[in-house]
């Protein structure tokens, strides 16, 4: 995933900053249910964490954490809706520690609770 940002005759500065958050976000997404670091983005992208950060920011308005814990809530739930299998279950393969963890998570996004989501 290692993307070089220059402005040439290939692109724009701005087009650069385009792909690579494209890159970072397909990435983020390829591996939702692992132990995602910014380390391990860093490492992936080239960038300084503050760098990174800074530029995944200004691009989508949300930080890195934001971003994945935002999207792992939004799978959890679709998995959820489509499955019996217990929250805990659900929660533990989509990277979350506990239970608790995850209706933290799913509460602070939804304002609900993922039992009272329920049929």
């Amino acid at each position: 995933m290692v993307v070089e940002v220059r402005s040439d005759k290939r692109g724009t500065f701005e087009e650069g900053l385009y792909r690579l958050i494209n890159c970072v976000i397909d990435y983020i997404e390829e591996n939702l249910s692992e132990d995602l670091t910014i380390e391990r983005l860093c490492s992936k992208s080239s960038y300084s964490q503050v760098h990174l950060q800074r530029i995944f920011y200004y691009s989508t308005g949300q930080t890195i954490g934001q971003y994945i814990k935002g999207r792992r809530v939004s799978r959890v739930a679709e998995a959820l809706s489509q499955t019996t299998v217990s929250i805990l279950e659900i929660a533990m393969q989509w990277g979350y520690e506990s239970q608790e963890a995850f209706t933290r998570a799913f509460k602070s996004m939804y304002h609900l609770t993922p039992e009272s989501t329920g049929d």
